[in-house]
């Protein structure tokens, strides 16, 4: 699933984003092993995970976002307990890894929730480019004087029509 707007919403600036869906990480707890003499290592089955999760993102050519961003992740109901909070860094990871986002540290908001709607040990993630508050706020006051000049307009056309 992939999915690349090109078209900005209205009377919003063209957000850079994508979509695609992959196999669900191992659990933090089981992404790292000890290795006697030369400390933590990555576990076999997090390399494996972290391979395939490759292929998946390059397969869904999904633009670089610099800067600030947003991830949206809906992983797929698991079939034993689990802490949703335990697949977030390895996705962060992975997307930084593979080109998505420059660095983990400009992820300004994460959303994960488990979800019906996702196949079980499936994982879909959203991720697009995030405004800061100083740009939202200029695009809302840039919308607020656009709107006065369309009122403005309007009763002037309105006035000369009486």
């Amino acid at each position: 699933m992939q999915t690349i707007r090109t078209k900005p919403a209205r009377g919003r600036p063209l957000a850079r984003e994508g979509e695609f869906e992959g196999n669900v990480p191992p659990s933090v707890n089981n992404a790292w092993v000890n290795i006697p003499g030369r400390g933590r290592a990555r576990s076999k089955a997090y390399r494996e995970w972290a391979e395939a999760m490759g292929w998946e993102i390059k397969a869904a050519r999904l633009p670089t976002i610099t800067g600030p961003a947003v991830v949206r992740i809906k992983a797929g109901l698991p079939s034993r307990r689990r802490d949703l909070d335990n697949i977030i860094k390895p996705l962060l990871d992975a997307l930084t890894t593979y080109g998505v986002i420059e660095d983990d540290a400009n992820v300004h908001r994460v959303v994960a929730e488990w979800s019906a709607d996702v196949a079980p040990g499936r994982v879909q993630l959203h991720v697009r480019a995030f405004a800061s508050p100083q740009t939202r706020h200029l695009i809302s006051q840039a919308a607020r004087a656009r709107h006065a000049a369309r009122r403005q307009a309007s009763a002037i056309v309105t006035g000369a029509a009486a």
